[in-house]
């Protein structure tokens, strides 16, 4: 295990860039507890590693949490990695083992969209049991590059256009190597000479998000050799637009009324159209899942234009907004399964 001062300068830089990064994202992690999401790939070890000599510095507390899934023959030999990584950074590594095939079937979901689900939770209650602070993943520039991509094609509006967060504070969950791009993340693991895991799942073309990264993303950065420095820009822009519309939000009032939710209309003609229909999206999601379709933002807006007596616009995940003269409701309907015999 080395220390800051024993490692080469320019993998000491790196180090002290995320400490920054940190800092800017107001993510305090100074004598916090932080649980690594470590796979043993190149990311989540380069993560690890920082943290752990960030340690001192910081007075971290770092512990790592591994899980295997059971449907790769290599995730055996990645268990031996993390738990020898452990050992050499001094940090304690928890190995957990699913069934995520059994799970699939039996919430009829896809096995990627089940363990990535199925991830989350078993990070979230570990960080309640083991008394963290934060849950720290190891998604990096390339990832975000990839995230706007697929949200841009699953149609995403601004500023979730912008990506992925560096911080989530409901769900404790941070990103330090969000600005890092996979190069420079390869460069420092080169640095200290440490090796890592390589997931072939990753290379599966069957998959979109491995597509965007293998197919569409190298088009874009052979186009613009500066496209990953555009998207962290682009990234930028929309945090700070995301702070300034919270605080818009923030300008509404309450808005709960029992089991719907109700913006009063002379409070909604304080705002642009624009502004508006970000307003309906983020309350409608408020309500839960199901995409907010931006057909049927547009003619919300139109109702509340035009004053209209009552009338109901629906929305995927079983929501409905109603507009009158006062304002609009957004409400979650329960599911109906007709009267049984």
């Amino acid at each position: 295990m080395y220390t800051l001062q024993q490692i080469p300068p320019q993998a000491a830089h790196c180090v002290l860039k995320v400490e920054n990064f940190l800092h800017e994202q107001g993510i305090l992690v100074q004598n916090k507890k932080v649980l690594v999401a470590l796979s043993g790939g190149p990311d989540s070890t380069a993560l690890v590693i920082i943290l752990c000599l960030l340690r001192q510095r910081l007075g971290l507390d770092v512990e790592a949490l591994y899980l295997n899934h059971g449907l790769r023959e290599e995730s055996v030999d990645e268990e031996v990695f993390v738990k020898k990584l452990g050992t050499i950074w001094k940090f304690p590594v928890t190995i957990l083992k699913t069934k995520i095939k059994l799970l699939a079937t039996k919430t009829h979901s896809g096995i990627e969209e089940c363990s990535r689900r199925l991830r989350y939770l078993v990070l979230k209650r570990f960080l309640i049991k083991q008394k963290c602070h934060y849950i720290a993943l190891g998604h990096q520039l390339n990832d975000l590059a990839e995230d706007v991509l697929l949200r841009m094609l699953r149609g995403a509006g601004w500023p979730a256009l912008g990506g992925m967060d560096a911080y989530r504070e409901k769900e404790k969950i941070i990103r330090p190597l969000l600005f890092l791009t996979k190069q420079e993340i390869e460069q420092f693991l080169g640095l200290l000479k440490q090796n890592y895991c390589v997931d072939k799942s990753n290379f599966e073309l069957n998959v979109l998000r491995n597509r965007v990264r293998h197919t569409i993303l190298p088009l874009f950065c052979a186009e613009n050799p500066s496209f990953l420095k555009n998207i962290y820009r682009l990234w930028q822009l929309s945090q700070i637009d995301k702070k300034d519309f919270n605080f818009k939000i923030s300008l509404l009032g309450d808005v709960q009324k029992g089991r719907s939710l109700f913006l009063a209309r002379e409070r909604l003609d304080c705002f642009l159209p624009g502004e508006r229909l970000r307003i309906y999206a983020y309350f409608l999601n408020q309500l839960g899942t199901g995409q907010v379709l931006s057909e049927n933002l547009f003619k919300l807006e139109q109702c509340f234009k035009q004053k209209a007596k009552n009338k109901k616009i629906q929305f995927p995940g079983n929501k409905m907004a109603i507009v009158n003269k006062r304002g609009v409701f957004l409400l979650k309907k329960e599911k109906s399964y007709g009267n049984k015999k």
